[in-house]
């Protein structure tokens, strides 16, 4: 059984990813990697406040969909 990896999970897969790195980087090699961190926390929450976020954009032109559109897709018949 597959498990489809929807637009969501990825953007907190890739954010935990920058996030979980930018504080092993400022444990072992400098001071300034903790901006890494703070950085994706702030772009998470504007994004809960615009519902504007660049990688779900990139994610969408490069065909990953939402839930909704993959219902759609396949309430249509379409693939």
């Amino acid at each position: 059984m597959s498990r489809t990896i929807y637009r969501e999970n990825i953007v907190r897969m890739v954010a935990g990813t920058l996030v979980v790195t930018g504080v092993a980087l400022s444990l072992a090699h400098s001071r300034w990697w903790p901006i890494l961190p703070a950085f994706v926390g702030l772009n998470l929450f504007q994004s809960a406040l615009t519902s504007f976020c660049p990688l779900e954009i990139i994610l969408a032109k490069c065909g990953v969909k939402t839930p909704l559109e993959e219902y759609q897709a396949r309430d249509s018949g379409a693939d």
